[in-house]
């Protein structure tokens, strides 16, 4: 019971950080898109892969995909 208790704060640190860090990433794109920085197109398009990236690893779990079954389930 304690290692399932242990797994759901996992998940949970996992899923605020996650949270956290596409917040701060949000916020990051609409302060370059506000400031009107000559390579702010680029910078937009290198957030806007980090932020690919976190949706595509959590909320889409392909890491999972790849991943082989060991166990013969």
């Amino acid at each position: 019971m304690q290692e399932s208790d242990q797994s759901k704060k996992t998940l949970l640190r996992r899923g605020v950080i996650v949270f956290v860090g596409l917040a701060v990433l949000t916020g990051l794109e609409f302060w370059v898109a506000v400031g009107g920085l000559p390579t702010s197109l680029a910078l937009l398009g290198v957030i806007a892969l980090g932020k690919t990236a976190l949706i595509v690893e959590y909320y889409m779990h392909l890491r999972g995909v790849f991943q082989t079954d060991e166990g013969g389930h």
